[in-house]
């Protein structure tokens, strides 16, 4: 009897402790690789403030506290509770045009937002509006709760040759318009940031669910994104999840950097790609997507037919926006945080990964925007760069010199203290100017569809 309690304190108990111990190393690595762990935590809090709490900033990412079991617990209230702000910097002095030196720009109509009204505008290169169009949250959907500021102001906007305007409201969902501001129709759909209008006019749009998906995460709800397309009507064709193409992927393991819980991917853009660069990549053949992931620093092309993400590039930017393949195959981002917590537009050969230009490095090229921002190449080879939170808006030429700067001049705030965010600038081609925005102009009508007002005058 004794023999047999020898050998057992001698072998049998080290051994059940030593696989206890074993036991407990293999579900600290399970916790940490499916646990909610927030990747470049550390750097985001020292680049943008704040921690689990929440990065400041137009979004809010879902940042539960990132302790102890069921970390990323949120449910659908508490995300969808989730909101943008109006503005966020304080208002200068200066508004309107304040540079424009004509021989040098792309001169061309302005259609832009702002996120002090939900309405868009159509502005000359002088500065004065030519056309608005404007609807309310609460006459679109009457019966749906708003979230937060987000139904203030459109997000995104596409106008039609005959002055029909489709519009998001974030992350609620998509409408048209008609050049006087009729509604058309609308989709309840969760639409957010981005949009592409096809020839045939279907209309490829960025949209999200706030639900469980248990194959990616068992600790509660996520905001999943998908590209959704749409019939010229707004009814839906078919619906693209983010998360299961790259799930299906030889890029799935992107997602091991994704938190397990909020706003995992944070799609932003949608890039329709028309296949002229297809010699560089099969990647870019006609048809693909160029889409912009915040939350993993990524840009990533999809292609819907497949199911799948077919290339990706990160580590050259930070919670960037707006990438967009060139002419000349080249990639051009509006990168947020990646100059040392600055921002800054970047030009990249895809492939090689060669930086080839940048705008915002040097101390006389000012340019910060903590969150959204837009960035787009001008036939004439000059770059227009929306600095977002700024309220601010320039066209650069090749060698960087300001050769048409916009500020807003609408107000954001309690008294108006605040400069209203530019959620987005498109420059019209010159020769846009039909029938239908002319008659506006002589008409001047006030209201909704009014011309002639002049941006001075929010």
């Amino acid at each position: 009897m004794k023999e047999v309690l020898r050998i057992i304190r001698k072998w049998i108990v080290p051994s059940v402790a030593l696989l206890a111990l074993c036991g407990t190393f293999a579900g600290g690595a399970l916790w940490h690789e499916y646990a909610y762990i927030a990747p470049y935590e550390k750097d985001l809090r020292e680049i943008v403030g704040g921690g689990n709490e929440g990065v400041e900033g137009r979004f809010y990412a879902f940042r539960p506290p990132n302790t102890g079991a069921g970390a990323a617990n949120g449910d659908s209230e508490e995300l969808n509770a989730l909101g943008y702000l109006s503005g966020y910097v304080e208002a200068p002095e200066l508004q309107g045009v304040t540079a424009f030196e004509p021989e040098k720009t792309y001169s061309g109509l302005n259609l832009y937002t702002s996120g002090h009204a939900p309405e868009a505008y159509l502005m000359d290169m002088e500065g004065r509006v030519v056309h608005q169009w404007r609807y309310t949250f609460e006459k679109l959907w009457p019966d749906v709760e708003q979230t937060a500021n987000y139904t203030q102001y459109f997000r995104r906007t596409h106008l039609f040759d005959n002055g029909d305007l489709l519009a998001i409201f974030e992350p609620h969902g998509i409408f048209k318009l008609d050049k006087d501001s009729k509604l058309l129709w609308s989709n309840h759909n969760e639409a957010h940031h981005d949009l592409h209008v096809h020839e045939d006019g279907t209309i490829s749009v960025l949209t999200r669910k706030v639900h469980p998906v248990l194959w990616f995460s068992t600790y509660g709800t996520v905001i999943e994104s998908f590209i959704s397309q749409l019939r010229p009507d707004g009814k839906v064709i078919r619906e693209v999840s983010l998360l299961e193409c790259f799930r299906d992927s030889r890029y799935s393991s992107y997602l091991k950097r994704a938190e397990r819980g909020g706003d995992v991917l944070h799609a932003n853009a949608l890039k329709f790609l028309d296949g002229k660069h297809k010699h560089l990549s099969p990647a870019f053949r006609r048809g693909n997507f160029l889409v912009s992931i915040r939350e993993l620093d990524a840009v990533v092309v999809v292609d819907l037919d497949a199911g799948e993400v077919v290339w990706a590039l990160s580590g050259m930017w930070s919670r960037q926006h707006e990438p967009t393949l060139l002419e000349n195959g080249h990639l051009l981002v509006f990168d947020n945080l990646g100059n040392a917590g600055r921002s800054r537009v970047i030009e990249v050969e895809p492939l090689r990964q060669n930086v080839v230009w940048t705008y915002g490095l040097e101390r006389d090229e000012p340019l910060f925007s903590k969150t959204c921002g837009a960035v787009a190449r001008l036939p004439n080879g000059n770059t227009l760069i929306t600095e977002s939170n700024n309220g601010r808006v320039i066209e650069v030429t090749p060698d960087k010199q300001i050769v048409w700067e916009f500020v807003s001049p609408h107000r954001a705030g309690e008294h108006d203290e605040l400069i209203a965010t530019l959620l987005h600038m498109e420059r019209l081609s010159p020769t846009f100017s039909p029938d239908w925005l002319k008659a506006g102009a002589e008409d001047s009508e006030d209201g909704a569809g009014r011309s002639g007002l002049r941006t001075g005058a929010p």
